[in-house]
């Protein structure tokens, strides 16, 4: 993946949002929120990527035995779901 550089976020109130929206509000209540500041805010490192492409592979276990990929697409066909289906139909290509 290509990442240019990140852009420290400094503010602490931003950082405060970002783990309130990150799911640990319940560390952040209104009561905690000050000791929170003092104490974990200085050591959170928050940087902010923008993202031009992203480019993956693939692994469908192509680096196993026959047997074993048999046996997976085996199992993903007998789910009965469209998904796991088309997952089955690139293994077995």
């Amino acid at each position: 993946m290509y990442v240019p550089g990140p852009n420290a976020v400094d503010d602490p109130m931003v950082v405060l949002g970002l783990l309130r929206s990150a799911g640990v509000g319940h560390l952040v209540s209104s009561e905690s929120a000050g000791a929170l500041e003092s104490t974990v805010l200085p050591f959170v490192v928050d940087d902010e990527m923008t993202i031009d492409r992203v480019e993956a592979k693939r692994k469908l276990s192509q680096n196993r035995p026959e047997g074993d990929r048999a046996g997976v697409v085996s199992g993903l066909r007998s789910s009965g779901t469209r998904r796991n289906g088309a997952v089955a139909d690139a293994m077995e290509l």
